[in-house]
């Protein structure tokens, strides 16, 4: 029953810390930007975005705006993320009217679904009716990877199946055990 145990054990803990491999623990690529146009809007952009992906695993691009009291009720603000994402929503130009002094938090949602470096450029252009004026032009970069050569998820289905399959075996073995020496204790 101990070796049962001790070997059930060691498969479940092998297949949690192999789940934990899959898992995408690189930093995101943050960056803080002020600015002023000369329409005289300012604030603050915070862009933020994974520096690396696994393929085929979702990923999140944020932004948030923040103006300063002085903005014009009717100004707008336009965001384009350009890049060679597979899947990204929202796609185009998002075109937004902003408050004063009220943060405004945007998120693009992708998914790439190959190995490869995607390049890109996210744009940010604020016109407060005396015209567009470009905030930002952000030049990004993103590594997609597979894992061990495939795609993560069916490693993390493998391993997953493994770990469900060690508890099993533990549950019935251990079931089997308690039958044994119901049927000694018995005779």
């Amino acid at each position: 029953m101990r070796r049962t145990l001790f070997i059930g054990s060691s498969i479940l803990l092998l297949s949690a810390l192999l789940i934990l491999t899959t898992v995408n623990f690189a930093p995101r690529e943050k960056a803080t930007l002020e600015f002023s146009t000369s329409s005289h809007i300012s604030g603050q952009l915070i862009f933020s975005m994974p520096a690396e992906i696994y393929a085929g695993d979702p990923g999140e691009i944020s932004v948030q705006l923040d103006l300063d009291d002085k903005a014009p009720q009717s100004a707008i603000v336009e965001l384009r993320l350009d890049t060679g994402f597979e899947d990204v929503t929202p796609a185009g130009h998002l075109r937004l009217g902003l408050q004063q002094a009220a943060a405004t938090k945007l998120k693009w949602l992708f998914r790439t679904y190959r190995q490869a470096e995607y390049p890109g450029v996210f744009w940010v252009w604020i016109d407060a009716g005396e015209g567009r004026e470009l905030v930002l032009a952000k030049v990004i970069k993103l590594l997609s990877r597979s894992y061990l050569g495939g795609k993560v998820i069916h490693f993390r289905i493998v391993y997953g199946l493994v770990g469900v399959l060690a508890i099993v075996w533990m549950i019935f073995n251990g079931f089997r055990v308690h039958q044994e020496q119901t049927a000694k204790s018995e005779n």
